[in-house]
């Protein structure tokens, strides 16, 4: 998977064509603003390591959706498999 289809891919469903925002949306890589993210599981908050998990990190990057990034006080950035938040 290419970052720029999927950029371009998220501009088309999330801008409108003629916004002064859809070339900015599709030029811009999102996923390397998130390299790790939280994702609710049936076991609690499961942390997600992009670059570990390429396609997984494009595909979640560049939905029109927010990742979460912050449980409490633990920043995905700074946690590790082990970790268990809540809230």
């Amino acid at each position: 998977m290419n970052w720029t289809t999927c950029a371009a891919a998220l501009a088309y469903v999330s801008t409108h064509r003629h916004s002064r925002w859809a070339l900015a949306v599709a030029a811009t890589p999102r996923h390397l603003f998130v390299p790790r993210w939280w994702e609710h599981g049936s076991d609690g908050w499961e942390l997600h390591d992009g670059p570990s998990d390429p396609d997984r990190w494009l595909d979640a990057a560049y939905r029109d959706t927010s990742l979460v990034t912050r449980v409490g006080p633990l920043h995905a950035d700074y946690a590790t498999e082990a970790d268990r938040p809540h809230g």
